[in-house]
């Protein structure tokens, strides 16, 4: 199969100030080149999910190996133990205080030792502890399409209605505000998750198989496409990216083109040296995430169940 690289042009400017922007470095991951890593798991429990609920796949995990988990039906976010015991649960549907707009999808994750969640449709985050006390509700210059916590401890937010992104302060004030402009088929390329490594940043678009990695000064460094795995098909990027260390997992799915077929992968990347290795899920993995260096969480057949799995990825 030939493939080719479509030329892409990233420019970075502050929304305040002259472009910052350079042409990235432009290459291509062969499938040839993919180092596939088999992945083992060892289940540690299973959370069937009722009838009534719709749990958020977008999940946390403390040091005291507790789980934080959101249930996009009810509102509620639950926490869990490695036993699976629910030790508390905090959360409705609504628009105030500690209430969340149920059909949208919504996100948490851990800075600090706080708990931030927010969705997809008010321009807020809110603050929690590890307790699930709200500590706060963060006002946000827009709808926050994904968030992330950056190597320092800041809060960086990326926006819904277009590229921007803003850096903040863990109490919600803002450092530095980021426009990322992206020319690419007639500008309907959107930039779409970001995560943070110590060495800089490292971004996926929607619907493409691209990482572009920048410098912590939002300067492109390298632009990589990313070859299908299998012949003949075609790869979607899902809403999925974690930060593990110094690495970042990127989840791809790809169909044959009758799309009757599907294969689940990660393409992991080492901050120091770019492109580390690849490995397959299971097919029952509908969505997951991996929430450390020793557990992830996983959807199974479709969002019947939320299971809990200890893993490891063999060298």
């Amino acid at each position: 199969m030939k493939y080719y690289i479509v030329a892409l042009v990233v420019l970075l400017c502050c929304s305040c100030g002259p472009k910052m922007g350079q042409n990235a470095n432009i290459s291509l991951l062969e499938r040839e080149d993919f180092n596939i890593r088999e992945i083992s798991f060892a289940k540690v429990f299973d959370y069937d999910v009722p009838d009534t609920s719709l749990f958020s796949p977008f999940s946390a995990y403390n040091e005291d190996n507790h789980f934080f988990v959101f249930d996009n039906a009810s509102g509620i976010i639950y926490k869990f133990d490695e036993t699976g015991k629910i030790l508390k649960k905090t959360g409705r549907e609504g628009r105030g205080p500690n209430e969340f707009i149920t059909d949208k999808v919504v996100s948490l994750f851990l800075c600090d030792h706080r708990l931030y969640a927010y969705d997809w449709s008010l321009p807020r985050m809110q603050v929690y502890s590890e307790d699930l006390e709200l500590l706060n509700i963060i006002q946000l210059e827009g709808i926050p399409y994904e968030a992330t916590c950056t190597n320092d401890g800041m809060l960086a937010v990326l926006f819904s209605s277009n590229s921007r992104l803003n850096v903040l302060s863990p109490d919600g004030n803002i450092v530095k505000r980021v426009t990322i402009n992206n020319v690419h088929e007639e500008g309907k390329f959107k930039f779409k998750l970001v995560e943070y490594l110590p060495s800089g940043l490292y971004a996926k678009f929607f619907k493409d198989p691209v990482v572009i990695k920048y410098s912590d000064e939002f300067t492109p460094i390298d632009s990589i496409y990313i070859s299908n795995y299998l012949e003949n098909s075609l790869s979607s990027i899902s809403k999925n990216s974690f930060t593990i260390g110094n690495e970042v997992h990127f989840f791809t799915k790809e169909n044959n083109l009758n799309n009757d077929f599907e294969k689940k992968y990660s393409h992991v990347f080492n901050g120091d040296t770019g492109y580390s290795y690849s490995y397959e899920l299971p097919d029952s993995f509908h969505n997951y995430q991996i929430v450390s260096h020793e557990y992830l969480v996983a959807f199974e057949n479709y969002s019947t169940s939320l299971s809990f799995y200890k893993y490891k990825i063999n060298e």
